[in-house]
C-alpha cells in the first residue's frame, strides 16, 4: 500500500493538518507500518489522546515528517523497499529531535537492540504491542522529545550569550588597547618636554645666586620630579592593564637588593627626621625578578616614608618556609583603617582621598606593586591601625 493514511480528527490539508483545539491532542504522532490492520488499531486507541498520523511505507512517512513537526515516530521494522531501521538511519540527521521508536515482532530482538545500541531508536515496542506498555512509552518518549527541544534551547541561548560574551570581553579588550596607546603616547609626550623643565631648572638652580630665583626653581623641579614620577606610574599601569609584563629571572642576594634599596632612601629619609633601618644582615640568595623586586620595595619604603612623620621605617627579611622568604616594611606612621586594606591596593586609590592633597599621592604605587608581587608568584598584604602605623608583608618564593 503507498499511500498515506489519515483517520479519525485527523486529516491531511496541504502542508499540515487540521486539528480540533483541544489539550488532548497537542502531541503529533506518526506510526509507520506497511499493516493497514495495525495502522487503524493504533489510530483507534490512541487517537482521543494524540493527534495521530499513519504511513504505510517509508516514503509516505518522509512526506509527512516534511510537513509536520512529530515529536515521535514509530516505525515498524519490516517493510517492503526500505526497512524501519534503514529508514531511520536515513532521516535522522535531518529531524534530530525526533524520538524514533523501532516496532517488531520478537524475532528480529536481536537486529533491534543493535539498532538502539547505535542511537539510531528511543525504544523498542514488541508486536503484538500491549496497550497499557505502549501508552507509558509513548509518555516517555513525548518527554525524551521535550527534553531535547529544552536542551537544544538552552543550548542555543548559552551559544547566544557566550557571543555576546566573547563580543563584550573583545570590545572591552580593545578599549584598553586604545586606552593603553593613548596612555603611552600622551605620556611619552609629556615627558620629552617635561625632562627639558627640569633640566633647565637644575641648570638656574647651580647657576643663580639669587634666594628667590633658587627657591621658585627648586619648587618648579620638585613639582617636574613628581609628575615625571606619575606618569612612570601610569606607562607602568598601562603594561599591567594590558598584561604585557614580562620576567626577567637572574640569581642574586637578596639582602644586597634590599641594601640598594636603603641607600636610595637614606637621603630622602633624613629630610624628614626619621629613623631608616635595615635589619636585613645575612646573605639569602633568590632566583626570580631583581628589578621587579627592586620596584617594590622601593614603593613600600618610600611609601612608608612619605605617611610617617615622626620614628622610622625599617626593612628585614627572613626565610619562612623551605623555598619562601618574608620581606617586612615597617612604620611608625599614620595607619590605616583595617576597612581600607584592599582599597589602598586599589589603581588610583587611597585610604583617605583627603591623602591625595596633603601628600600628594596618586594612588598608582601599592597597586603597581601589589600587581608585581603577584606576576612573581608572591603576594603583598598589609598589617595596620590606625595612629600606630602600618607593616606591609611581601612574601616571595626563593626560586621563582
Amino acid at each position: 500500500m503507498d499511500t498515506e493514511l489519515t483517520y479519525g480528527n485527523i486529516q491531511a490539508q496541504g502542508n499540515g493538518f487540521s486539528v480540533p483545539n483541544s489539550h488532548s491532542l497537542q502531541y503529533p504522532i506518526l506510526y509507520v507500518d506497511d499493516d493497514e490492520e495495525n495502522l487503524i488499531g493504533f489510530e483507534s486507541v490512541f487517537s482521543k489522546s494524540y493527534r495521530i498520523s499513519t504511513a504505510a511505507n517509508s516514503e509516505s512517512a518522509y512526506r509527512l515528517m516534511k510537513s509536520t513537526d512529530f515529536g515521535v515516530v514509530l516505525v515498524d521494522y519490516k517493510m517492503p523497499r526500505e526497512d524501519g531501521i534503514a529508514y531511520v538511519e536515513r532521516v535522522r540527521n535531518e529531524f534530530p529531535d525526533t524520538v524514533f521508536i523501532i516496532v517488531s515482532a520478537w524475532a528480529d530482538v536481536e537486529v533491534v537492540i543493535k539498532a538502539i545500541n547505535m542511537h539510531c531508536f528511543y525504544g523498542f515496542v514488541q508486536k503484538p504491542w500491549n496497550h497499557h506498555e505502549l501508552k507509558i512509552t509513548l509518555k516517555n518518549a513525548i518527554a525524551a522529545y521535550h527534553s531535547k527541544i529544552e536542551n537544544r534551547r538552552l543550548t542555543r541561548e548559552l551559544e547566544e550569550r557566550n557571543s555576546e560574551l566573547l563580543e563584550s570581553v573583545k570590545r572591552e579588550q580593545e578599549a584598553s588597547n586604545l586606552k593603553n596607546i593613548f596612555l603611552q603616547n600622551i605620556s611619552h609626550e609629556v615627558r620629552t618636554p617635561l625632562n627639558s623643565i627640569i633640566g633647565f631648572t637644575n641648570l638656574i638652580l647651580s647657576s643663580s645666586n639669587d634666594k628667590t630665583i633658587q627657591n621658585f626653581a627648586t619648587f618648579v623641579t620638585q613639582a617636574g620630579y613628581q609628575l615625571l614620577s606619575t606618569i612612570h606610574g601610569i606607562l607602568e599601569a598601562s603594561v599591567i592593564f594590558s598584561n604585557k609584563l614580562e620576567l626577567n629571572k637572574t640569581s642574586f642576594d637578596l639582602s644586597s637588593c634590599v641594601k640598594k634599596v636603603f641607600d636610595e632612601h637614606v637621603s630622602e629619609a633624613n629630610k624628614k627626621g626619621l629613623k631608616l633601618i635595615n635589619m636585613v644582615n645575612s646573605s639569602i640568595a633568590i632566583e626570580n625578578d631583581e628589578l621587579k623586586i627592586m620596584q617594590v620595595l622601593a614603593e613600600l619604603v618610600g611609601n612608608a616614608i612619605k605617611f610617617t612623620e615622626n620614628g622610622s621605617v625599617s626593612i628585614e627579611c627572613s626565610v619562612v618556609a623551605e623555598n619562601e622568604v618574608a620581606i617586612k616594611v615597617k612604620d611608625t606612621g599614620i595607619g590605616i583603617e583595617p576597612s581600607k586594606f584592599s582599597q589602598i591596593f586599589e589603581p588610583f586609590r587611597q585610604s583617605d582621598e583627603s591623602n591625595t592633597r596633603k601628600y600628594n599621592g596618586n594612588g598608582i604605587g601599592l597597586f603597581i606593586a601589589k600587581s608585581y608581587a603577584e606576576f612573581l608568584g608572591g603576594e603583598l598584604w598589609v598589617e595596620s591601625r590606625v595612629g600606630e602605623g602600618s607593616t606591609f608583608l611581601l612574601f616571595l618564593k626563593m626560586n621563582g
